[in-house]
């Protein structure tokens, strides 16, 4: 995360205020590493099943000429399951069946839904409640460091 300019730096400062240490949750877009967006994703991908608590794996349609890769991440669109990551655990092309790790916990009992691929995000809470901040002589921020974990 970069916070380049005084008013970009006094919103992240304000942002770790707002969470008040491991208080509070928060959401983390995940960088395009963790996406489906590199190489392009064009769509989201459709699920054409239901997906009972459990499942590790569904038929997806709605992308296309488009691969999704082993090691993408996608949420959910159950709103109890938004911010929870799913890695999925093989490589598939449209119309076949993605694999994914953990089990889903939250059931999805309509089909054609889609999950969201190309900007998936992760629930937060930092570990502890403190987060350093190091400052330069005009008093903007030269590093800062934090440590979070996906809250389940």
């Amino acid at each position: 995360m970069v916070a380049s300019g005084l008013i970009a730096q006094k919103a992240l400062e304000a942002f770790f205020v707002m969470l008040e240490g491991r208080a509070n949750e928060f959401e983390l877009q995940l960088p395009s590493r963790f996406t489906s967006e590199f190489p392009d994703l064009g769509n989201n991908p459709t699920v054409t099943t239901s997906a009972p608590v459990g499942t590790t794996s569904f038929p997806i349609t709605g992308i296309g000429t488009d691969t999704i890769y082993a090691g993408s991440f996608f949420n959910m669109p159950n709103p109890t399951e938004l911010g929870k990551t799913y890695v999925v655990t093989n490589t598939v092309t449209n119309g076949g069946t993605i694999n994914f790790k953990p089990a889903i916990r939250v059931a999805e009992n309509l089909p054609n839904f889609q999950i969201e691929m190309i900007a998936p995000k992760v629930t937060c809470r930092l570990t502890g409640d403190i987060t350093e901040f190091q400052y330069d002589e005009q008093g903007l921020i030269t590093r800062y460091s934090l440590e979070f974990e996906e809250v389940l």
